[in-house]
């Protein structure tokens, strides 16, 4: 997981993306939740201002503990989730609204994106 593929990638930057994005995008969720539209940060939405970096000593097995219980907290966020609520604003710091949904949304893609990205990048060390 921490080996380099050839285009630059390791799973290990994989699994950190997938479980900094998670935790920002469900903190955001929340405040959507109890908040009148709240500012969000940038990166909720774009991946371009994502830049995580994995804590140091942590090992994979940490990492995809932490992806598994982010993953769970994040679903029982989304199941507790009032129909009206869907539509509840905030936005990014540039002005762009948000829904709850559009950040329930963003959660699948990141999950789904790094997902496929870390196969792309284990096939790549084979």
């Amino acid at each position: 997981m921490a080996r380099t593929a050839p285009d630059g990638t390791n799973g290990t930057s994989h699994l950190c993306d997938a479980v900094s994005t998670l935790t920002l995008v469900e903190r955001a969720l929340a405040q959507v939740l109890i908040s009148d539209d709240p500012a969000l940060h940038p990166a909720v939405m774009d991946p371009a201002v994502r830049d995580w970096d994995p804590p140091m000593g942590t090992s994979i097995e940490t990492m995809l503990e932490m992806l598994d219980q982010q993953c769970d907290d994040l679903a029982d966020q989304v199941a507790a989730v009032h129909s009206p609520d869907w539509a509840r604003q905030g936005h990014i710091a540039d002005g762009e609204a948000l829904t709850a949904i559009d950040l329930a949304h963003e959660a699948v893609r990141v999950g789904s994106a790094n997902l496929t990205a870390l196969e792309r990048t284990l096939a790549g060390l084979s």
